[in-house]
């Protein structure tokens, strides 16, 4: 996506995309519901076909006293993925792997220890694990080979720390087991500052 931004004078505009979310927060106390879309043509001309994109996002955010947990569930469907692949076989620096569909969804869970405990404190420490199956090569068109280990599951726990409310000092784990049977772990530190 980064290459694809332009100077305002050099900025193709051919194609039109409608997009939009929806939110819904009243069908139990802390529990909030999201849907998200966007439709799109891509191709600007460069082919003659479209190239559309449709995609489609779910999420479920929920709080409850010391409990916290999100989910998400996506899907991009994009047109033309044949034809894509042979416009960027000719291209430099573009790979000619591009998935007809994308596919994803995760679910996280966490626990505010302090509030668990009782103590009355401004600090958080929140012990966290999470799952997601990411597949940004779900289905590929017909001639294209998959890139092996694009596709994956992933196991993660953590601690975050939080010393004030937009601050995070966070900690974690990181268990990737990818399609060709492969896996691979990582552990991460981190500091975050939300404004």
């Amino acid at each position: 996506i980064r290459k694809g931004r332009l100077q305002v004078n050099e900025l193709a505009a051919d194609d039109l995309a409608v997009s939009g979310r929806l939110e819904y927060s009243r069908l139990y106390p802390g529990l909030n519901v999201g849907f998200s879309f966007y439709t799109g043509d891509t191709t600007h001309g460069n082919i003659k076909e479209d190239g559309r994109v449709n995609i489609l996002e779910g999420d479920i955010q929920f709080r409850k006293s010391w409990f916290d947990m999100n989910a998400s569930i996506a899907n991009i469907d994009i047109g033309d993925a044949t034809a894509l692949n042979t416009y960027c076989a000719s291209q430099p620096g573009c790979t000619n792997d591009i998935a007809d569909n994308i596919f994803g969804w995760n679910v996280q869970a966490g626990v505010h220890l302090f509030q668990l405990l009782g103590k009355r404190t401004s600090h958080d420490l929140v012990p966290w694990v999470m799952y997601e199956r990411i597949r940004p090569q779900d289905s590929m068109p017909s001639g294209t080979a998959p890139t092996p280990r694009r596709n994956f599951d992933e196991w993660a726990g953590g601690l975050t720390y939080y010393p004030i409310s937009n601050v995070a000092l966070k900690a974690d784990y990181q268990h990737f087991k990818f399609d060709d049977g492969s896996s691979s772990s990582e552990v991460n530190l981190g500091i975050a500052y939300m404004y």
